[in-house]
């Protein structure tokens, strides 16, 4: 067998036997298929607090290559996934934000930016995005990420406050942080029956302020806090839909609930909504982000000033003073409002008057991503990359360079514009209600077929669609249940043979092969079942991404109509958790994007299982994993993780010297 590149290490990983032949001739029905689909089941924010989930073996035999960023860095001064803000005693703004697997940046009075701490093993180190950020009157900050609670001091001295568990001064997932003036430290944690609103005092003195429940002076599901100039708690609960305070003798009462909001109030609050991130000046006027119903908009920035008068500060939005999935706000000592939009991957500051101005947001060059996934490649070394955050699809060619294939414009586009876009039929059929028409929705696949065709599977809009070499769109797979139709398309692929596979939102497999003819290779029954992604080998061996009976593993087809596990879920070395992209090279090696266990697994074509990288490789794949893989005929592999795209070249196999003998003379 001929290898170009060897793992290091001594360690023999297990071999499994060579599958049937009977499963080899059914899986040649699917054979050339190679799909690389990211598998973002999970959503955001989810995603972001189960990985790690395991620890990937540390003795596991690793392949030997190098790693090149491809994707262009969000520098300091940019933001992606901005989750919590906060303000010391000089007015210097702290942002967290999941650049590089995490950090903390510092805006200075002057504008200028610095890194405080980033993603690492150091004793300041990051797990992670940190979730919530608060200071104390003699500058020391406060963070929980994950599952701690730590503190750095103003000498930058780390310090744990809290791990997690079900003791009293543990937690399990903190959502918000405030301090009062005499440096109480109030945590909201948790989620339901292990909701929980804790007081640490200076002393390291822990109390439980309230537990979980439907009560006044209990919560379900906190996510906001603030601390008022007279040392009264708030504190909101997004499931009981309510904002209670606990006042300086600790009576708790309700300020303000969904039920009684409206009528008592007489504000922009309706029934219905919830209440989410809250924070207050000096002036004991609260700022609160609500979700809901409300007339046109489902999210809303409140203020309810010292009289409880409610004044709405703007509704829901991408344009400037519009908000959009808000994890953070914080007020300075003049009445400047900060706002991190994790939706909209930015700062926003509103000044006493009213002015809005983005303080930072995500870099937007092409070539920068915010979540990429399921890269593919055309045979003239173009790399192509979906962001299903951004709603685009790059290209990047052989020389380096980065152009948007497709974007999904902010303004929908009429119908009989003179600006419609070439190539696009208005004849196919568009949702009854769009009076004006885009041409994508929801970009959230893409393939790649012999003659460079590049076909992408429209999420948003149920199709797929083609872009012809002539640079032509052409309606693929139309919208609908049907076979031959598509509905929430995951993952789509083109074989050597121009058969194209069309996974449908995790349910069903169809193959539609080179004279048209469509058939269902799988589909799934059970409600908790699923088929996610597929990729077969150059002998025609098939593997499928899929959960079955509530096991998620990846499976081989057999001629019985049944399936055979190849890597079950778990964390040991040809074990998987949430798998989100297959690849296979040409002389069959399958790589797994092993999302759950923060690495890359490739199997060989013997068998055996090697890591190729994990998320402890110089905070390669970072924390939250890689999301897509794809690899070329000379085994170069192309990897995506939560923002970036790298590329991974094999390292040779060392040629043994020849030893050559001489005759005595």
């Amino acid at each position: 067998m001929n290898r170009d590149f060897e793992p290091s290490g001594e360690e023999k990983p297990p071999v499994q036997t060579k599958e049937s032949g009977r499963r080899r001739a059914l899986s040649k029905a699917m054979a050339g298929l190679s799909l690389s689909c990211g598998l973002w089941v999970l959503g955001w924010p989810a995603w972001t607090f189960l990985c790690p989930l395991f620890a990937a073996e540390p003795t596991a035999p690793v392949l030997n290559g190098s790693w090149t960023l491809l994707s262009k860095p969000h520098l300091l001064g940019h933001v992606i996934w901005p989750w919590a803000v906060a303000l010391d005693g000089e007015g210097e703004l702290y942002v967290a934000d999941g650049a590089e697997g995490g950090r903390i940046q510092k805006r200075d009075l002057s504008g200028n930016w610095t890194l405080v701490a980033s993603a690492g093993q150091s004793p300041g180190g990051l797990k992670g995005i940190a979730q919530a950020m608060a200071f104390d009157r003699s500058g020391n900050l406060y963070l929980a990420e994950g599952d701690r609670i730590r503190k750095r001091d103003n000498q930058g001295n780390w310090t744990t406050l809290a791990t997690q568990g079900k003791e009293l001064g543990q937690i399990n997932r903190p959502r918000a942080l405030t301090l009062d003036r005499e440096g109480n430290l109030y945590v909201a944690d948790g989620w339901g029956e292990d909701a929980q609103v804790l007081l640490r005092k200076p002393d390291g003195q822990w109390t439980r302020l309230a537990g979980n429940g439907d009560d006044v002076g209990q919560v379900v599901a906190p996510l906001g806090l603030a601390v008022d100039a007279k040392g009264n708690l708030y504190v909101t609960d997004y499931e009981t839909k309510r904002i209670q305070k606990r006042d300086v003798t600790g009576r708790w009462t309700v300020v303000a609930d969904d039920a009684k909001s409206a009528v008592d109030l007489g504000s922009p609050l309706a029934r219905g909504v919830s209440f989410q991130k809250l924070t207050s000046d000096v002036g004991s006027a609260l700022y609160v982000i609500t979700t809901g119903t409300i007339g046109l908009t489902s999210t809303q920035l409140l203020k309810r000033d010292a009289e409880g008068r409610w004044i709405q500060l703007a509704v829901e939005g991408s344009g400037l003073g519009q908000v959009f999935d808000v994890q953070g706000m914080s007020v300075d000592s003049t009445g400047n409002l900060y706002v991190a939009e994790l939706g909209n991957h930015r700062i926003q500051k509103r000044d006493p008057n009213g002015t809005w101005t983005v303080v930072c947001e995500a870099l937007k060059e092409p070539g920068a991503f915010l979540r990429p996934s399921s890269p593919a490649l055309d045979s003239r070394g173009n790399l192509y990359v979906v962001d299903s955050a951004r709603r685009q699809v790059q290209k990047r060619d052989a020389q380096g360079r980065w152009t948007v294939v497709v974007e999904v414009p902010n303004q929908l586009i009429d119908l009989h514009d003179p600006s419609f876009p070439v190539g696009v039929d208005p004849k196919w059929p568009l949702p009854f209600w769009l009076p004006v028409f885009c041409l994508f929705n929801a970009p959230w696949a893409v393939a790649v077929d012999r003659q460079d065709n590049l076909y992408v599977a429209d999420s948003g809009y149920n199709r797929v669609m083609k872009l012809n070499t002539g640079g032509q769109w052409e309606l693929c797979v139309p919208s609908g249940r049907a076979v031959g139709q598509t509905h929430n398309p995951s993952c789509v692929s083109v074989d050597a043979s121009d058969n194209l596979y069309v996974i449908d939102g995790g349910r069903r497999l169809q193959k539609r092969d080179a004279q048209g003819r469509w058939t269902v290779l799988a589909e799934t029954t059970g409600p908790n079942d699923g088929v996610y992604d597929i990729c077969v080998a150059p002998n025609g061996d098939a593997y499928v991404l899929s959960l079955m009976k509530d096991q998620l593993g990846l499976r081989m087809p057999d001629s019985h109509g049944g399936w055979t596990m190849v890597a079950p879920w778990g964390s040991g070395l040809g074990q998987v958790a949430w798998p989100v992209g297959l690849a296979t090279d040409a002389i069959g090696r399958l790589y797994i994007a092993d999302f759950g266990n923060q690495r890359l697994q490739v199997r060989d074509v013997d068998g055996k299982w090697f890591v190729l990288a994990s998320g402890s490789e110089a905070g390669l794949l970072n924390r939250f994993g890689p999301a897509g893989i794809a690899v070329d005929r000379q085994g170069v592999v192309y990897v995506t993780d939560s923002h970036r795209v790298f590329r991974w070249t094999p390292q040779p196999k060392a040629k043994a010297a020849t030893r050559t003998s001489q005759k005595s003379l």
